[in-house]
């Protein structure tokens, strides 16, 4: 989030890709997974609209993530998730890009390292295809 804060162009409409296996081992010193006040689990995770939320945890380390996720969101920034191997956590995934209003694409592991690579770029091409044409700047206007 610091990167794109403090290295954005004017007029760019940020995006994350956060590809990983979702298995966090540890948080960062200093770290936690206190969420922030008057975080709706329902609201944030009500995939299918029926008033429950899809996705909840009480893991730190997943709590972890999702606050970066909605602190990302909140600054208009769409955040997408690649889950990726056999042990991958896709519900963790799945929820990071619901949440960050992007695409989630799983590529399984168990394959060659040729298939996998063209999984990828398939998973790359999908959200690449989401992301909104160039606009032209001006940022001397008003």
């Amino acid at each position: 989030l610091e990167l794109i804060d403090n290295h954005k162009r004017d007029g760019s409409r940020p995006a994350i890709i956060l590809m990983t296996d979702g298995n966090s081992n540890t948080l960062d010193s200093g770290e936690d997974g206190a969420l922030p006040t008057g975080w709706d689990w329902t609201a944030l995770f009500d995939y299918d609209g029926n008033g429950t939320a899809d996705y909840t945890t009480s893991s730190n380390q997943k709590t972890a993530v999702l606050k970066y996720v909605k602190q990302a969101v909140d600054k208009g920034y769409t955040v997408h998730a690649i889950s990726v191997g056999n042990d991958a956590d896709t519900e963790l995934l799945e929820a990071v890009a619901f949440l960050g209003n992007g695409y989630w694409v799983n590529v399984p592991g168990g394959m060659s390292a040729s298939n996998m690579e063209a999984e990828l770029e398939e998973a790359f091409i999908k959200i690449a295809s989401a992301v909104p044409p160039a606009r032209l700047v001006n940022p001397e206007a008003p």
